[in-house]
């Protein structure tokens, strides 16, 4: 099983409803635009490959991301990824650490929730 997680670049929003509304407007800014990813958001994807690699290279079947190349999944200021249930807690709580750690924001588009 796998869920899709969202990762951006800009100020935290103030509640869960203010981050659907960011969210989709994000979407709709990036949507169908071939835009490089911002250095932030490009360095957190950096990172996760750093931790594991993507995977459609060398390694990438005992990857959680469930599809890839996965730096394709960020479009300027947002990073819209898949994530597999199958290796455990792990995999989620580096992602969410680490775009904390980046000053970004992590978002469940599907309950329209902010993690934090």
């Amino acid at each position: 099983m796998s869920y899709v997680l969202a990762v951006w670049d800009g100020d935290v929003p103030t509640d869960n409803e203010r981050a659907a509304e960011e969210y989709e407007r994000l979407v709709g800014q990036t949507e169908d635009r071939e835009i490089p990813p911002t250095p932030k958001i490009g360095r957190y994807v950096e990172t996760l490959l750093g931790r594991w690699p993507d995977i459609t290279g060398e390694g990438g079947a005992d990857s959680p991301w469930s599809d890839g190349p996965l730096m394709n999944n960020a479009t300027g200021p947002l990073f819209v990824f898949g994530l597999c249930t199958f290796p455990g807690e792990e995999p989620f709580t580096f992602c969410r650490d680490l775009a904390r750690a980046h000053g970004l924001v992590f978002f469940d588009p599907e309950s329209e929730e902010l993690l934090r």
